[in-house]
């Protein structure tokens, strides 16, 4: 059965890394777009808990965009330093996330399993590292391009 890519909330029951870990494998992070609520009603150190949760994406590597976001909702006053997106209302989520559980026509089946395609190559892709080794050469020839142009630049004079 396909799912449609509806946002789903995760609701943690405690701030430990393993817990937060168990939590979203079982969830199956990337899977589907997810959200968590941070309010008052949290029994646990917010801040623990949001670095621990970071912990946890970064030990996974996960990614909190693709193939699906992770985005936390603070509906607290508590400043969130993260590199997780944050929001303070759920209205400010995407919409086309946000969409009522419908029946799908067959031509939005299809569609629907070309995306779960998609998702899969995209999902096992280690994107942190090829973006990092694209920008580390970028700056390379950046520098060799500003080396070429001072040495033009010298040898016109």
């Amino acid at each position: 059965m396909l799912k449609l890519p509806i946002f789903v909330e995760i609701k943690f029951k405690d701030q430990t890394e393993n817990s937060i870990s168990d939590t979203l494998m079982k969830y199956k992070i990337g899977e589907l777009p997810f959200y968590t609520v941070i309010d008052d009603k949290i029994t646990f150190d917010i801040t623990q808990f949001i670095s621990n949760l970071e912990n946890v994406f970064i030990k996974n590597n996960f990614n909190t965009m693709l193939p699906y976001p992770f985005y936390l909702i603070n509906k607290t006053n508590h400043i969130i330093d993260s590199f997780i997106p944050s929001t303070n209302k759920m209205i400010n989520l995407p919409s086309h996330f946000r969409k009522e559980k419908k029946k799908l026509s067959p031509k939005e089946k299809m569609l629907l399993k070309k995306i779960n395609i998609l998702k899969q190559q995209v999902h096992y892709l280690n994107i942190n590292n090829s973006v990092q080794l694209d920008i580390n050469q970028l700056k390379k020839i950046s520098s060799l391009k500003k080396k070429i142009l001072f040495i033009n630049q010298v040898t016109n004079i």
